[in-house]
């Protein structure tokens, strides 16, 4: 193909091709009015040269995709383009999605429907809506406010119903929420307000018994808990007394040891003194051997006595 040729052919076909993202290809509309004009047209739409068209409004015969070059006593060679472009004079598309609507809106001919009174043995069956309950998310229990949801017009109504309804807001605690006799809904008569709080007057004394009693727990808590303190306290001080009398009492008998060996000494030296010289010598030996010998001899070598 000359250069000459290919500059006509591209100026005649004004557009070009790309691959998007999702892997389809958009033809791009070059500046060429009377092309524009055509495919606004046939798309609907107010086309700008800037502006691109997917491959889906054209088929697979409008866009050159691969090129078929003869080759000489051969076959032709085909290649494929990176860049495809569509063949001149092409003109997109819109395939017609037929309308669901339109086909649900068709009238039924009164002969199809077969009369339930010629025909006793055709089983009919209707299906009843499900009737919900509201119930009290504070208290856990239901409301008795009975509703069914057939449509937008219905939650609307169910809505305006519940801004009207005063609940009563239970105890407050998580073990007992609300008394036995506790309705859930409260009138005008009944009702009573505190910082933005509705309770009815069973729950309201509910309310006030679980607060005693939690504040008599709390206090009977804190007098056993002062008790075993003081306790704790006396204890100690008794241990310290004790401790330190004993050790008083330690000392006293350390003391009236060294007095009565004190006395021990000068009484037996008041006695041996009035012994003859040869005996005194005699009980001091026996003294003095006493004091060096070990104890340990006796358990293995037992001392007979013999008594004269």
């Amino acid at each position: 193909m000359s250069r000459k040729y290919r500059k006509d052919f591209s100026s005649q076909l004004a557009t070009r091709l790309q691959l998007d993202s999702g892997g389809l290809v958009l033809a791009t509309i070059a500046h060429n009015a009377d092309r524009l004009r055509k495919w606004s047209l046939a798309l609907s739409q107010n086309l700008t040269p800037d502006k691109f068209v997917c491959e889906l409004h054209f088929s697979d015969d409008d866009i050159i995709k691969k090129d078929m070059i003869p080759i000489l006593n051969q076959d032709c060679y085909i290649s494929s383009r990176k860049k495809y472009t569509l063949k001149p004079n092409v003109i997109p598309r819109v395939d017609r999605i037929p309308n669901i609507v339109e086909d649900a809106n068709l009238q039924i001919d009164p002969d199809d429907v077969l009369p339930a009174a010629r025909t006793p043995e055709v089983e009919t069956s209707s299906i009843a809506p499900d009737v919900n309950e509201v119930t009290n998310l504070k208290t856990n229990e239901s409301t008795n406010v009975q509703f069914t949801l057939l449509g937008n017009e219905d939650f609307w109504d169910l809505l305006k119903e519940l801004e009207t309804i005063n609940s009563c807001d239970g105890t407050g605690f998580d073990s007992n929420r609300c008394s036995v006799s506790c309705k859930n809904l409260l009138s005008n008569e009944n009702q009573r307000y505190y910082q933005g709080i509705i309770r009815c007057q069973p729950c309201r004394t509910l309310r006030r018994q679980l607060q005693n009693r939690d504040s008599k727990s709390t206090q009977n808590l804190k007098i056993q808990y002062d008790m075993l303190k003081r306790e704790l306290i006396s204890q100690k001080r008794k241990t310290s007394r004790l401790k330190r009398k004993n050790n008083e009492l330690s000392q006293l008998i350390e003391d009236q040891k060294l007095k009565c060996a004190a006395v021990e000494a000068e009484i037996i030296e008041k006695a041996i003194a009035d012994l003859p010289e040869i005996q005194q010598k005699a009980v001091r030996a026996c003294f003095d051997a006493a004091k060096s010998f070990d104890i340990n001899i006796l358990r293995l070598q037992p001392i007979k006595r013999y008594c004269r």
